[in-house]
């Protein structure tokens, strides 16, 4: 079921996307525009032409919208969230490692102050998480990344 048909047999109240620059297919993303510009939903194919109508809220969350076709981009209020700073970084970090990859808080702050000021990315920091069981395996990964990635 992609956007098109969510849009035409639920005619939600409220839409939440995330990730909108990820929708490829060029059909919703015209259905998404059409709907949030006049309230209609249209499906048009060879053999059928179906609309339906009513208003509907659409929040969508991307991570860069240099892909996304101007006249959409105009129809949202765009807010830019800033990068964190070390210490929300550093505390995001400890509490995203210790709830859910449920690693040690000792671990979860070590990889978080190696990390600070290096990365805004709580991914990278995750991924060092996983494969990491000590403080020498934070360090080991770290340099084979420094090493590799440069």
């Amino acid at each position: 079921m992609g956007l098109r048909d969510v849009l035409f047999y639920e005619l939600p109240r409220y839409l939440i996307i995330d990730e909108l620059e990820k929708i490829e297919n060029v059909n919703d993303l015209s259905v998404l525009l059409t709907w949030m510009e006049s309230g209609r939903v249209i499906v048009a194919t060879h053999n059928m032409y179906d609309e339906r109508s009513g208003k509907g809220w659409v929040f969508a969350a991307c991570n860069s919208d240099y892909k996304l076709p101007p006249e959409l981009k105009d129809r949202f209020e765009i807010f830019t969230l800033k990068p964190y700073d070390e210490e929300t970084y550093r505390r995001v970090v400890v509490s995203y490692l210790t709830t859910r990859e449920k690693k040690d808080k000792e671990l979860a702050e070590y990889i978080a102050d190696k990390l600070s000021g290096n990365t805004n990315s709580v991914r990278e920091a995750v991924r060092i998480a996983r494969l990491s069981k000590t403080k020498e395996d934070v360090d080991f990964l770290l340099s084979v990344i420094d090493k590799y990635s440069r």
